[in-house]
C-alpha cells in the first residue's frame, strides 16, 4: 500500500496540545461561575479547588510535551511520558471521583 503515517511527534503534539488547551479551559470556564451562584462560600472554594486540580493536569500535559521531543529526536526513552501519562489519568479520575461526592 502506498502512502505514509504521520510522523510521531507531529500527532503527539497535535493530540497533547488540544489536551492541554481543553484541561486550561475546564479550569478557567466554571470558576467565575460557582463565584455567582447562591451556595455556601465553603462549597464555592471546595468546588473551584476541585477544579484547580485542571491546572495540575495542565502542566503534567506540558512536561508531558516536552518528552515527545525527547522521544521522537533524543535517545528515544519513554519512561518519564509514560509516568507522566499515569500520573495524569490518576489526577483525573481522583477529580472525577472527587466531583462525584458533591453531586
Amino acid at each position: 500500500m502506498h502512502g505514509h503515517c504521520i510522523d510521531y511527534a507531529t500527532y503527539n503534539y497535535g493530540t497533547w496540545g488540544i489536551n492541554v488547551v481543553l484541561d486550561f479551559f475546564v479550569f478557567l470556564l466554571p470558576v467565575p461561575m460557582f463565584m455567582r451562584m447562591s451556595i455556601d462560600l465553603r462549597l464555592k472554594i471546595e468546588l473551584s479547588l476541585l477544579f484547580a486540580l485542571s491546572l495540575l493536569t495542565t502542566a503534567l500535559g506540558v512536561w508531558k510535551l516536552q518528552q515527545v521531543t525527547r522521544i521522537a529526536y533524543g535517545d528515544g526513552n519513554s519512561t518519564q511520558f509514560c509516568v507522566l501519562n499515569a500520573l495524569e489519568a490518576n489526577v483525573g479520575v481522583s477529580k472525577s471521583f472527587l466531583l462525584l461526592n458533591h453531586i
